[in-house]
């Protein structure tokens, strides 16, 4: 339905379907008529092929800088496979992201988090520690910090997950420190 015009039909083996409308459509770029289509993962051959041949966007999920660049070597090498333009592909990263302005503030901001998702029980210390090395997280000095890592690695479009949705304080912090910066 996202390339076929106002009344497409097709007969099916179990259904058919006739004079189909999708509206209002995707906006037209580039020649196409479809949204971008994202295929995301952890750079396992089968994703990158798929990317390769028919993404528009590669995310890599929960991504560390370190790892970021060597998939997207690999998706490159998918491409040249697919014989296309690896640059063709936007290269983007899905992360968790928790940040305040100071170290105490952080832990603060842990623990709601942790409450909020029912795990306060166990050590909120070791809780972040398990999660320093992936997430954006800490100061917003440190933040930009990692988000420039992920830059200087290939990436061109950052996902932050916010798992904190009623933190809107942090929100504003990410902005005017991320946006801002």
């Amino acid at each position: 339905l996202w390339t076929e015009p106002a009344g497409w039909s097709y007969e099916g083996r179990e259904w058919p379907l006739r004079g189909a409308r999708f509206a209002p459509g995707p906006v037209t770029r580039e020649g196409r008529r479809h949204p971008n289509v994202i295929i995301g993962g952890e750079g396992k051959p089968r994703s990158l092929r798929l990317a390769a041949i028919y993404a528009d966007e590669y995310n890599v999920v929960s991504a560390r800088p370190e790892t970021a660049g060597g998939i997207y070597e690999r998706l490159a090498e998918a491409c040249r496979v697919a014989s296309r333009d690896a640059q063709s592909v936007t290269r983007s990263a899905m992360t968790g992201v928790l940040v305040a302005e100071t170290e105490g503030e952080l832990l603060d901001r842990v623990h709601d988090l942790r409450a909020f998702m029912g795990g306060g029980e166990s050590d909120p210390d070791a809780w972040l520690a398990e999660r320093r090395d992936r997430w954006i997280m800490g100061t917003p000095d440190e933040a930009l910090e990692r988000v420039t890592a992920f830059e200087r690695a290939g990436v061109q479009r950052m996902v932050l997950q916010d798992f904190s949705p009623r933190d809107l304080d942090m929100v504003k912090l990410l902005g005017s420190a991320l946006v801002g910066a």
